[in-house]
């Protein structure tokens, strides 16, 4: 299948607009994003095939240690010769959509919900909803808002369903917080910090004892992004609301008044901070709570995982797995996602959620029931719908957004104009999809 672009971005508009908010777009940084022609539906495997998969099916991973799937996936299908190919991530999207336009994708993908925003526009992959494959049924096993990252901007059907569930965490050392005579305990630091005041007060009380809530000034905001995407299901701007106007204000607080370590996490001097207690509460995602036992081993029993502050919840490394169009073994592809997607069921769906709940204690977080917050979590994500669209609005969120700490405009209005500059600048995009 060759690629098609269908789309190229004329930016009179955008610029007359952001001239008229005070604020100009720098039409050089604006990607175009491209649509290809829809090749979903054509050969789909007989019912004979769906009923006993055999023979040889590719696997693409973009991380090391995939080919665990195998002796789950043959454990029910023993016809099935599954081989794992690893991609270096880096190269992972730009190798697959060459495989696509030369007839050599896999049968099957994983992706990270990162790349769905470039991949969700390619009418690439099976409808998984419509027969043979009936992944309606494995789809109602969860929360729609988990598998709405899978659902095609065209119709609402699966090209994909879940492999992986990544809620973002905040993770925090209790005996800092009980030391500052702050709110300890997962739960009731949870509902202190929903008030964004709250967490201000606290990033100020945790800097006289040498501490910190904030490794940045955008904290807030980063915080925030996790529970947004651009647009939501019906492609209309999900972005201008109180929640990032709130911090936007927190941002220009923090900045003013020194509240944030500046340190990298990832850097040697951010993993002392991890040890040592100087860092006493950061954001990520759930995948990273073994992470944190291998960067700070001596602080264990002392670190503690919450929902994340504002009462905000939200996405942090999910993924899927997809099944490209052109796939030579569809009936094999089926039979893996159909395993895979069974055993993320089991462990983060709603038979899971509705069910009884594993309460094993974490020790590394001091004894802490860390599946209960996981379920939870989980519970709550917010749904999520990402587009061909959203490299070009990050752009100008990006360029607008993190260029107003200075800036005496007031976040609301800040976040109207964006609106209505990324709006006028996607406006026959948006058009098309919308059609």
């Amino acid at each position: 299948m060759k690629l098609r672009l269908l789309i190229a971005l004329g930016l009179a508009a955008a610029t007359a607009a952001g001239c008229s908010a005070g604020i100009t777009w720098d039409a050089e940084r604006a990607p175009v994003p491209g649509i290809t022609e829809d090749s979903r539906g054509a050969s789909a495997p007989d019912a004979a095939d769906m009923e006993h998969p055999s023979g040889k099916v590719t696997v693409w991973s973009h991380y090391e240690g995939a080919e665990w799937i195998i002796p789950v996936v043959q454990a029910e299908y023993p016809d099935v010769d599954i081989e794992v190919k690893t991609v270096p991530w880096n190269i992972y999207e730009s190798r697959f959509l060459s495989a696509i336009d030369s007839g050599t994708a896999p049968d099957v993908l994983f992706a990270e919900n990162v790349m769905l925003k470039s991949l969700t526009g390619l009418n690439a992959f099976e409808n998984l909803s419509k027969a043979p494959y009936h992944g309606e049924e494995l789809a109602s096993r969860f929360t729609e808002a988990v598998v709405s990252p899978y659902r095609s901007l065209e119709d609402r059907s699966l090209f994909g369903l879940p492999l992986d569930i990544g809620p973002a965490v905040a993770y925090y050392r209790q005996d800092v917080f009980e030391q500052a005579g702050l709110p300890s305990e997962p739960e009731e630091l949870s509902r202190y910090l929903e008030d964004p005041n709250h967490w201000l007060s606290a990033a100020r009380t945790l800097k006289e004892q040498g501490s910190w809530i904030a490794s940045s000034v955008w904290d807030p905001v980063w915080i925030t992004e996790y529970g947004y995407g651009f647009f939501d299901a019906e492609l209309a701007y999900a972005r201008e609301t109180e929640a990032f106007a709130s911090a936007i204000r927190l941002a220009r607080e923090i900045s003013r008044d020194g509240l944030a370590s500046n340190l990298n996490l990832y850097s040697d001097e951010g993993r002392a901070a991890l040890n040592n207690g100087t860092t006493a509460m950061f954001y990520n995602g759930w995948w990273y709570r073994n992470e944190l036992a291998i960067s700070a081993p001596e602080t264990a029993g002392k670190w503690r995982m919450m929902r994340l502050p504002f009462g905000q919840y939200g996405w942090a490394g999910s993924s899927g797995v997809l099944i490209p169009s052109d796939a030579n073994n569809k009936a094999g592809a089926w039979a893996v996602v159909r395993v895979l997607t069974d055993k993320i069921a089991k462990a983060g769906g709603k038979d899971v959620l509705e069910g009884d709940l594993n309460t094993e204690e974490n020790p590394f977080y001091g004894g802490q029931q860390t599946n209960l917050l996981y379920a939870g979590l989980i519970r709550n994500m917010p749904s999520y719908t990402p587009t061909p669209l959203d490299a070009k609005a990050l752009e100008i969120w990006s360029q607008f957004v993190y260029n107003s700490l200075q800036n005496e405009i007031d976040p609301l209005e800040l976040l109207a104009r964006i609106r209505q500059l990324t709006v006028d600048s996607l406006q026959s995009e948006l058009e098309l999809l919308k059609e």
